[in-house]
């Protein structure tokens, strides 16, 4: 761990009162030290003390505290303080007190060993030796705080990278969604539309039907002769285009109706419709109402197709 400021000025040989008060005052390293050489600023330890002249005098003998100390422990001798841990040397007991505070270090020996005041060049040299610690010491925070920008910024961008991914896959998620929506709508389309062909297809059937009915009757022909009036077979009528078929049945004044498959024969549909109808798929008759058609048992196995019935078509159920 690299020295304080205030390390480095008590290590400088300033007084720990005077230290606080320097590093209060002032902003920087170098304008404490200039404060603290500075005899024109003297007051400004007096002021900080308090306007008690004792005070102002303690303050004033704090450069000779040191000494008194040392006569204060016991010894004549003793001219500084050492740190047993580490092997440092204090002045004063004040300079040991703070050592221990920050070290830790707890053993203390008093020692003949003067220290000497600082001359102004080893003022000057340990003055550049704070100053190029310290600016290593900002260089070195200012680096830390941009590798932390970097991975910051690192961090930032991959969030931004990963919701606009989330963002772009629930766009596509909902673009299927629409595409399947309107596929279903066109296909919906398509059967209604296909609906509406078949029963218009079937209702011109019924009313061919009536007019042929109607115009027979006023000729005086029994409607049971239609057959042999109408020569076109039903191949020729229905095309037989499409691949479904809608089947209007109409039972004693009951009419139902349904959409099958053209390859199903007549029987499966007999089979089919016996719920609705209530009559056996074997004993079923079809008669095709226009033109008049009646379905004979070997038709019964024929296929929608091939009978003619597509697109759509109405028959009689016996």
């Amino acid at each position: 761990m690299g020295m304080s400021d205030k390390e480095a000025l008590i290590d400088m040989g300033f007084p720990v009162n005077r230290v606080e008060v320097a590093l209060k005052k002032t902003s920087s390293l170098q304008d404490a030290i200039t404060l603290l050489t500075d005899p024109a600023k003297e007051h400004i330890f007096h002021l900080e003390s308090g306007d008690n002249r004792d005070d102002v005098k303690d303050i004033e003998a704090d450069d000779a505290s040191n000494d008194t100390e040392m006569n204060m422990l016991g010894s004549a001798e003793a001219k500084s303080l050492q740190c047993s841990e580490c092997g440092k040397r204090f002045k004063g007991t004040a300079q040991a007190e703070f050592h221990a505070s920050k070290s830790g270090h707890e053993k203390f020996a008093e020692s003949t060993e003067e220290i000497n005041p600082l001359t102004e060049e080893e003022k000057k040299l340990k003055l550049e030796d704070l100053r190029q610690k310290l600016a290593q010491k900002r260089a070195f925070e200012a680096l830390q705080d941009r590798e932390a920008e970097k991975r910051n910024e690192t961090i930032r961008r991959k969030k931004d990278a990963e919701s606009a991914a989330l963002i772009e896959e629930q766009k596509k998620i909902a673009a299927l969604k629409e595409v399947e929506k309107k596929k279903r709508e066109r296909e919906q389309e398509i059967l209604a539309k296909k609906r509406i062909k078949e029963q218009i297809e079937a209702d011109k059937i019924i009313r061919r039907e009536k007019i042929e009915k109607e115009k027979l009757a006023r000729s005086g022909i029994p409607y049971s002769t239609t057959s042999a009036v109408i020569k076109e077979p039903i191949s020729a009528m229905k095309s037989g285009f499409g691949t479904t078929a809608r089947l209007q049945f109409r039972m004693n004044g009951k009419t139902f109706s349904g959409t099958y498959d053209a390859t199903e024969t007549l029987l499966e549909v007999a089979q089919k419709i016996e719920p609705q109808s209530g009559v056996p798929a074997q004993h079923a008759t079809f008669t095709l109402t226009f033109p008049k058609k009646v379905f004979t048992e070997s038709e019964r196995n024929k296929t929608l197709r091939e009978l003619g019935l597509l697109p759509s078509a109405a028959l009689l159920l016996n």
